[in-house]
């Protein structure tokens, strides 16, 4: 033992009050560092996993792409895969009870769309054919009208926009809210086309 450690050793036996105060206080420390690091550790992984069950599990989004940025992204070493979705439109909600939601809007989703983004089913299955498709809940609860799995849905499906002066000014997407004026919708649905879909699940 050198004379560094003899000295050491032979303070800590003449001050042992002092010895006890440090040993103590540096155990306090390391379980407030630790407890601190477990916290930020725990919710990050609450956040994280939050996040996902709102908005999905992706990485990077791209917009308003055409098919040939697809295969170039699909191609792409760092990618791992690759959720496609498109918003079909708006149709509007027969006998709906809710006048400020009197729409139906329609998203379509590839195979790890609907394993990626938070569909939870309650009933029936994932649409496995483009005539087919999966219902929110909120139809029922907020829009009050009630659908069962094998129902078809015969709708005209287009974009809402809003009239300028006669002329329609631009499509609107979810993040509009209804417009209207003096208990009058003002929005219409244009570029409609028939579309049918039979419900395989809720």
């Amino acid at each position: 033992m050198n004379i560094v450690n003899k000295l050491t050793v032979r303070h800590l036996k003449q001050n042992k009050r002092r010895t006890l105060v440090t040993i103590i206080g540096v155990i306090i420390s390391v379980a407030m560092i630790t407890a601190v690091a477990t916290l930020g550790f725990s919710f990050m992984d609450l956040l994280q996993r939050q996040t996902i069950a709102d908005e999905g599990e992706w990485h990077v989004i791209y917009k308003d792409i055409h098919i040939e940025q697809i295969e170039a992204i699909k191609n792409d070493s760092e990618t791992k895969g690759v959720v496609l979705s498109r918003d079909l439109g708006f149709a509007v909600l027969e006998e709906g009870q809710n006048e400020n939601k009197p729409y139906l809007f329609i998203k379509e989703y590839n195979t790890l769309g609907f394993e990626k983004f938070p569909i939870v089913l309650t009933k029936g299955r994932l649409p496995q054919a483009t005539n087919e498709v999966v219902i929110s809940k909120h139809i029922a609860t907020n829009g009050k009208v009630e659908y069962n799995i094998g129902d078809v849905l015969e709708l005209e499906v287009g974009d809402r926009a809003l009239p300028d002066g006669g002329e329609m000014d631009y499509p609107m997407n979810q993040s509009y809210s209804l417009e209207i004026k003096n208990g009058e919708i003002l929005e219409t649905l244009v570029n409609t086309k028939p579309v049918n879909y039979t419900i395989v699940g809720l």
